[in-house]
């Protein structure tokens, strides 16, 4: 075993409940609680469920868009955003329209209820972000932000390259 001590060989086999992919599904399952906490809260709970959040915020930010540079500001896949799309243009939050200068896209901008909405998603969002760094120094808030944007590159680059294997495969069963 070159050196390694035993307890750390048997330590690992009991402990895969402390690798990082539990920990990112505790994070994510966490988070969608202080979301829906957070909606409560401030009483958008009547009006949104999470993932919307995400949405309005770009929307503020940048309404009248077309919905292929709302999923690229989002990373959001294009599934998870036109069912997110459907729902709120549902909940009267949003209307889409196709694009006058391309007939091919779709244009998402935010209704008057919507834009009413924006001082209670703001107050939400920053009350998630005080929660979730209220034990981070700044420093550590910024180094912990840098670290996730590291493995979000990781699993993209690994979804990027699923996809293209998949459509070679695809092209070689056809051939």
């Amino acid at each position: 075993m070159s050196g390694v001590p035993r307890t750390k060989v048997t330590n690992r086999k009991t402990s895969r409940m402390n690798d990082l992919p539990f920990y990112l599904a505790g994070i994510y399952y966490e988070f969608m609680g202080l979301i829906e906490r957070s909606f409560e809260v401030t009483g958008l709970n009547q009006h949104l469920r999470p993932g919307m959040g995400s949405v309005l915020l770009a929307l503020f930010e940048e309404d009248d868009c077309i919905i292929k540079n709302l999923v690229n500001r989002l990373q959001m896949a294009n599934a998870t955003l036109t069912g997110l799309l459907q729902s709120m243009d549902k909940a009267g939050l949003i209307e889409r329209y196709r694009c006058p200068e391309d007939g091919r896209a779709t244009r998402v901008k935010l209704t008057s209820f919507g834009s009413s909405l924006e001082d209670q998603m703001v107050e939400a969002h920053y009350r998630a972000i005080s929660i979730l760094q209220a034990n981070l120094s700044k420093q550590e808030s910024t180094e912990l932000k840098r670290l996730l944007e590291e493995i979000l590159d990781c699993m993209r680059l690994d979804r990027r390259q699923w996809k293209l294997e998949r459509r070679l495969k695809g092209k070689t069963r056809s051939s």
